[in-house]
């Protein structure tokens, strides 16, 4: 047969394409490829390679490496590769100067232009910025999710004043997930990704709805009439439904009662919208037909409102459906404007936008930007086409659109199965309009017999992936000299491709989805085992051959068939599940590879309760729920033994604090990796049922945390609400998907879009039948536009549209079926039945759609086909014996349920112990942060545990141009950290500012922030802050007049907590000056639950001067880039914003105590200074600027000291 690299010109020129189907040697083709355009002339770093994932760009760099070097070993005559020979052969030139060309290709092989579509796009963005106009200072961010919540957000708090009270309510329950806690804005979000994740999506929306308002007014007029009839004749409509004349069958008399209780709840609500399941059973024509012949129908008022009201109802619904689709609409548009304004202001990008920037970068340029790329790299090959999407196409038709160029694309459309992620098949269509194509035709993969099964199946279908550009084409099988085989009982499988038919029961209309979850991952564990049996017995194995001179096959090795060897490809992450359950009921070893998302695990859940209670150590409710976690190992009687000990718990508490310390000191990945080792929880995870899981999702836990906190210099609070989104919404990319926990000894249970591009000796597609469509959007391509991608909200045409949505999504599931199948090397099951969910399935249609009066959509209807007439369908689509195609059955039900291959770990059942009617609240330690808890709201100018730094703490080869300021300095916990560490050694008195240099340098590195850029702004600060005045009047002075040995940093205080309530808090301080009735209002929203135990905290700084006793707190808040953010005004906002002004008389209350203990004489008013809140950043204005400063009456103080003292429980301080 030739090969295909011989069908192509000499010399290369112009635009090709190479269809490579399943096992045809595709990378094989690029390699060789490769090598020819290096034999040919061009330079190794002169050929672009584009490929679509790192894992790809790595392996295809370390193939064309190996390929080069088996080129030169045949040049040298050390290798006999046929295919090599013939390029060598047909290359101009003597064997020693192809011999340098290649040397030189691998000597310089560093070069090698190889890249994922996005690195190519961000290397020629930066090396053309001027031609391009990209900035120098962009930062490019792999998930930009936190900028689409926070613009849908924006979006939404428009939109509300705006709408009328009824459409929100109609917009809030029907944009709500109460599963997973999750509200509009969320998922006017998820609907964002999904629009913007397709480029160049066109969207067609329904015209505005005519008289809305009416229509609501109707409405709302009728639920307060049947209100007020409700509420005055009740009685009478209940007696009315007891009527003899009314069908019991409609209307029993048992169900009256609970139809009534519906009503009272319906009407309690105040809202149309409210669901009364039976509201239509008080309607006027539902009684009507129920009532019996011989008697008139019940009438009442009531009755008919009710008609009346259901009928305006359904078409407000219908209405407010049109308006929410407008909604939509405006939403879409509102982002591509506001992501865009939002990415250039904080200077960001993301992946997809580096394609759409060289996109327009190419067209604005009027081609000498495509000429700049093209003479760099005048050759290309892009990989994996089918892949992609407009947007990519453009980008290489632009730059090689010449005839005298030279692109290769390479593909396979009969593969193209990610359109969930943007891949548009119709753009490979029209590219191969334009190429000249070659397909690669012969099967290096499969057994003969498998390669002939599947051209069967397909062959037998006159275009069974349904556009007419994409044509299944018959592959032969490979004659190779040397191929690994499978004997079964010493032979090979005559028939390799098995489908297996699951027949319905007696009765059975169709199988169920919950009985085919149950019989068919069942069947196939009993399957697998059967065929490890074999393979132990030595039944079942592979065999290594060669041709011998005499042309018979001899056995190099072998070696029995094992759990490794065989895959499990499914359609939906739930399907992994369901067979790895199956197959560990047999006691078989499996692996999943799925795109199920790491934050939808159980260990997410634990790690996110284990953060919060690290977070707050003083909620024993938060140590409680971790503890709880299988991170600790305990039982439920060991959990309540610790809760009863008063002692053993205090220990944990005081492990829970130490932990907390660790992590604001040191970081979460040092806090994690200290908790892990100390409490054995490696040892404890291993243990458990699928304990590599378990382990393996929780280190890719503190590994994703660590790096995001790194990455987006999240404090300790930034970087719980972060990945408690995360467990919400579950985001499926790459790098959050499952990780493999184990080696490849288990069976694999993998997805089809994970499968792509492996191969297995034995595959089981037990699903093949299964999976949904694109939900409730509508997504098609527009055969009017030029087949434009459409997404179609509810315009007239929307039923011919979802016929065409329908269409595409049979065609993609048949390229789904394609892929699962064409994944086997020697045997592989297929299963089928009259499954629930498989009317509209790929399955259906290669078996029996052929044969339907194809009305579109297509679907089966299984209650018009018995089983004789679907196996009959197979038995035609298979044809003979020779096919390679058999119709097997299930096993037996006892085959399924004999003992497992291999024991499994038993679990004792838990034992519960009974709870006690009232769970007695033991003491617990309170904080600042614990008892303002919940009660934030505003966020503007949060603390700093959950600030974001905007500058990179480690950046030294990037110097700014301008002297840095403190306003520049990083926000976020580290940095603030870094302050309090230098503020709390460096001298106030007594020492120059050269010896106060080494203390800021040793507090940067501490902190790992870049010294050579902020010595300078940090020590600027800290001179400025020790001349700064404190106390403005007679008693003025500042810092460098405080004695060194007359200050104590971190002071730490405890005193007794008894029973403090918000009333409490509100009564002491209502006679502060500083304390607003608004912020005292604010308080009642503090989280009210028993607060015994103790109060603890540390105060920054306590110094005393000239016989007073002062307390500073340091604060890093960013207020914004003017001293004038840091006026007193400006200071006032916040202090009260963020309850700071509660914080203060706390720790005054706690300077107070300490000192009446420690001094003989002490009074209040001789001895207590005054208190002050230094804003670091502001330091160095005019007088007052970043200082706020305040003096609580000792009244105040006495009163809030009596709250603790006298609270409900009555104990005493």
């Amino acid at each position: 047969m030739t090969s295909p690299l011989e069908r192509l010109p000499a010399p290369l020129k112009g635009f090709h394409l190479i269809e490579a189907s399943a096992g045809t040697g595709k990378t094989r083709t690029i390699t060789d490829l490769f090598v020819r355009l290096l034999l040919e002339g061009h330079g190794v770093g002169e050929i672009l390679v584009v490929t679509f994932t790192e894992a790809a760009t790595k392996e295809l760099k370390s193939r064309l490496r190996r390929r080069l070097l088996e080129a030169l070993a045949v040049v040298d005559g050390l290798h006999g590769d046929p295919e090599l020979e013939r390029l060598v052969q047909a290359a101009a030139g003597n064997r020693r100067g192809l011999r340098a060309r290649l040397q030189g290709a691998v000597t310089g092989f560093d070069e090698a232009a190889v890249f994922t579509i996005h690195g190519f796009c961000r290397k020629i963005l930066q090396e053309h910025c001027f031609e391009s106009g990209q900035l120098f200072d962009v930062e490019l961010i792999a998930d930009p999710s936190f900028l689409l919540q926070e613009a849908v957000e924006d979006f939404w708090r428009r939109l509300l004043p705006e709408v009328s009270p009824l459409f929100l309510r109609f917009l809030l329950k029907l944009l709500q997930d109460r599963r997973r806690d999750r509200d509009a804005p969320d998922l006017l979000a998820d609907f964002a990704r999904q629009v913007l994740s397709r480029p160049d999506l066109r969207v067609l929306s329904p015209p505005a709805p005519d008289g809305l308002t009416e229509t609501e007014q109707e409405v709302a007029g009728l639920f307060a009439a049947m209100r007020i009839l409700w509420e005055r004749e009740r009685e009478k409509i209940f007696s009315l439904l007891q009527d003899q004349g009314l069908n019991r069958r409609s209307y029993p008399v048992n169900r009256i009662s609970p139809w009534m209780s519906e009503g009272d709840d319906f009407f309690l609500s105040a809202d149309p919208f409210f669901e009364w399941k039976h509201l239509d059973r008080f309607s006027v024509e539902t009684l009507a037909a129920a009532c019996k012949k011989g008697f008139s129908p019940v009438h009442h008022p009531f009755f008919e409102d009710c008609r009346l009201f259901l009928q305006k109802r359904d078409r407000l619904k219908e209405d407010y459906s049109l308006r929410l689709a407008r909604l939509k609409n405006d939403l879409i548009h509102f982002l591509d404007k506001e992501m865009a304004r939002r990415k250039e202001t904080l200077r960001i990008r993301s992946f997809d936008d580096l394609l759409h920037d060289l996109r327009n970068a190419l067209t604005s340029s009027g081609g000498t930007l495509a000429a700049a790329v093209r003479s760099k790299f005048p050759v290309a090959l892009i990989d994996e086409f089918q892949d992609t999407d407009p947007v990519q196409y453009q980008i290489f038709r632009s730059i090689y659109a010449s005839p005298d160029t030279l692109l290769f694309i390479i593909g396979d459309p009969k593969q193209a199965i990610y359109s969930f992620r943007g891949a548009d098949i119709f753009t490979y269509m029209a590219a191969g309009k334009d190429a000249a194509k070659i397909a690669l035709e012969v099967n290096w993969r499969s057994a003969p017999q498998l390669v002939r099964g599947v051209n069967t199946l397909f062959a037998r279908c006159p275009n069974p992936f349904l556009f007419d550009a994409i044509r299944f084409r018959e592959v032969a099988a490979a004659d190779k000299e040397e191929r690994e085989i499978l004997h079964l009982s010493g032979v090979l499988p005559s028939a390799p491709l098995r489908l297996c038919f699951f027949p319905r029961m007696t009765e059975e209309r169709e199988i169920g989805r919950e009985r085919a979850d149950e019989i068919v991952p069942r069947s196939v564990a009993a399957e697998i085992s059967s065929l490890l049996q074999r393979g132990r017995r030595g039944e079942a194995r592979l065999l290594q051959v060669a041709k011998g001179k005499d042309g018979e096959e001899q056995t190099l090795s072998e070696r029995p068939l094992e759990a490794g060897d065989i895959a499990v490809i499914v359609r939906t992450n739930l399907e992994t599940r369901l067979v790895r359950d199956a197959l560990l009921g047999q006691g078989i070893p499996s692996v999943i590879h799925g795109s199920e998302s790491l934050f939808a695990s159980v260990e997410a859940e634990d790690v996110l309760r284990l953060l919060q209670a690290l977070a707050e150590p003083g909620r024993e409710s938060l140590i409680k729920a971790a503890l709880a976690t299988p991170f600790f190992g305990f039982t439920p009687a060991r959990f309540h033994e610790l809760i009863e000990d008063e002692k053993g718990w205090g220990e944990w508490l005081e492990k829970f604090t130490e932990w907390h310390r660790l992590w604001l000191d040191f970081g979460l990945i040092t806090m994690a990796t200290a908790l892990m080792n100390r409490e054995g929880v490696r040892e404890r995870l291993i243990r458990l049922p699928q304990g590599e899981r378990r382990l393996t999702n929780l280190v890719h836990c503190w590994e994703i945390l660590h790096r995001t906190a790194e990455e987006r210099h999240l404090g300790m609070k930034g970087v719980i609400t972060w990945f408690a989104r995360q467990v919400a919404e579950r985001p499926e990319q790459e790098e959050y998907q499952l990780r493999l926990e184990t080696d490849d000894r288990a069976v694999q249970v993998i997805t089809i879009h994970r499968s792509k591009g492996l191969e297995f000796p034995v595959v089981f597609a037990p699903y093949c039948w299964s999976g949904g469509g694109s939900g409730n959007l509508v997504f098609f391509h527009d055969q009017k536009q030029e087949n434009r991608l459409t997404l179609d909200l509810g315009s007239a045409e929307l039923a011919a549209h979802k016929t065409a949505m329908a269409a595409e999504e049979l065609a993609e599931n048949m390229r789904l079926l394609y892929v699962a199948l064409t994944r086997a090397k020697h045997l592989c099951h297929l299963a089928w039945g009259a499954f629930k969910g498989g009317e509209r399935s790929a399955v259906a249609y290669l078996f029996h759609g052929q044969d339907e009066s194809r009305q579109e959509p297509f679907a089966l209807d299984f209650s018009r086909l018995s089983d004789d007439d679907l196996r009959e369908d197979l038995n035609r689509a298979i044809g003979g014996p020779e096919t390679g195609i058999v119709v097997t059955v299930p096993p037996a039900a006892e085959e399924c349920a004999r003992r497992p291959l291999i024991s499994g770990e038993e679990c004792p059942p838990l034992e519960l112990p009974v709870p006690p009617r009232t769970i007695p609240r033991p003491w617990r330690m309170s904080s600042f942060s614990s008892l303002i808890s919940g009660s934030r709201r505003d966020e503007g100018v949060p603390e700093i545990e959950s600030l974001e730094d905007f500058f990179p703490t480690q950046e030294p080869s990037l110097r700014p141009e301008k002297p840095l300021t403190l306003f520049d300095f990083p926000r976020g916990i580290r940095p603030g950290l870094c302050l309090h560490h230098i503020l709390e050694r460096v001298k106030f008195q007594g020492a120059r500012q050269e010896e106060r240099r080494p203390v800021i340098v040793d507090g940067l590195r501490r902190y790992g922030l870049d010294e050579e850029l902020w010595l300078g702004p940090v020590a600027g600060m800290v001179e400025k802050l020790l001349a700064a005045p404190l106390s403005p009047g007679a008693e003025n002075f500042s810092l460098n007049n405080i004695e060194n040995g007359s200050r104590i940093a971190e002071m730490g205080f405890y005193f007794p907590l008894q029973g403090l309530t918000n009333d409490d808090l509100i009564g002491a301080l209502s006679n502060s000056s500083s304390c607003s009735a608004a912020f005292l209002q604010r308080l009642k929203k503090l989280p009210e639950e028993s607060r015994g135990g103790f109060m603890k905290g540390f105060i920054d700084l306590v110094f005393e001067h000239q016989g007073r006793y002062y307390i500073i707190d340091w604060k890093s808040n960013y207020l914004g880039r003017r001293l004038e953010d840091y006026r007193p005004h400006r200071l006032e906002e916040v202090m009260d914003r963020e309850l700071y002004l509660l914080q203060y008389h706390l720790y005054a209350l706690a300077l107070h105590k300490h000192l009446r203990f420690r001094l003989r004489d002490y009074h209040y008013e001789r001895h207590f200074g005054a208190v002050f809140y230094i804003f670091l950043r502001g330091i160095g204005g005019p007088e007052g600027c970043g200082i706020y400063r305040d003096r609580p009456s000792v009244q105040t103080i006495e009163a809030l000291e009596s709250c603790f003292q006298w609270g409900p429980q009555g104990g005493t301080g």
